[in-house]
């Protein structure tokens, strides 16, 4: 089981990329970097850059992006974890919402 190591003063965009990373790859954590590196260069929406403006990336972001597939590829082939992460996460919401609410879970 993967453990979530993150900073909660982090912005919220960078917990969830993490997060969706991990959740699609809970056992590969390169593949779950990768997912992370490529959804946080989308959400920066460097495309739309000019191409003489430099930015600076870590080394192993670069690694990431060499290494792994491209986001919509990486997208594509998790259609059906995404949705099964997503359905266990609102029903772990849910049960949670519920014992602190004192209501009972029902189905």
């Amino acid at each position: 089981m993967p453990v979530l190591e993150f900073e909660l003063t982090e912005p919220p965009d960078v917990i969830t990329n993490y997060v969706w990373g991990v959740m699609m790859f809970p056992t590969d954590s390169n593949r779950a970097f990768e997912y992370f590196v490529r959804a946080q260069l989308a959400g920066r929406n460097i495309h739309a850059a000019p191409n003489t403006e430099e930015i600076t990336l870590p080394v192993s972001w670069v690694k990431a992006l060499v290494a792994g597939d491209s986001l919509e590829a990486t997208g594509k082939k998790t259609i059906k974890a995404r949705r099964e992460g997503a359905t266990a996460g609102i029903l772990l919401l849910s049960a949670y919402l519920y014992s602190q609410t004192g209501q009972p879970l029902t189905l």
